[in-house]
């Protein structure tokens, strides 16, 4: 995953030989930092083929109400929809805006809330009797790193 020595980066390969997708990346951070230097937007490998990084809030901002520019549904055609079928993920513009229409309103505060909270609760409650009567506790190991992912799952 390091740079070949023939092969510099660029605004258009910033990381030549890494792919997001299937290479494991465990140097994260370090590497979104040299794609810093060399630009706030750059090419990387993702999957194959050539996406780009972003890498300030403004841009991403921008990005996100660009969809002409910033296309998200090939990659979602690509990860999920042999899977999923077809979802909101993969469509665009007024096809999208129409298909959001007809389920958003399942999706406000109150209605997510009114199944989430119970949920939530009751693991809450889980965790806490597992570490109920103990002297001593690592919080982060025993509660904060299991319960959200124990809450999403």
């Amino acid at each position: 995953m390091s740079t070949p020595e023939n092969e510099q980066p660029s605004v258009d390969n910033a990381l030549p030989g890494v792919d997001f997708f299937f290479d494991d990346v465990t140097n994260l951070h370090e590497l979104v930092e040299q794609t810093r230097a060399i630009n706030n937007v750059v090419g990387v490998m993702f999957a194959g083929d050539r996406k780009w990084l972003v890498n300030d809030y403004d841009t991403v901002k921008a990005a996100f109400s660009d969809e002409e520019h910033f296309s998200s549904r090939s990659f979602y055609e690509f990860a999920s929809m042999p899977m999923q079928g077809r979802t909101l993920q993969v469509m665009e513009g007024e096809e999208h805006r129409v298909n959001r229409l007809l389920v958003s309103r399942e999706f406000f505060p109150k209605p997510i809330s009114a199944i989430v909270a119970p949920i939530i609760e009751v693991e809450a409650e889980r965790f806490i009797e597992r570490i109920a009567g103990e002297d001593e506790v690592e919080l982060v190991e025993a509660f904060a790193r299991p319960f959200p992912f124990s809450v999403i799952t």
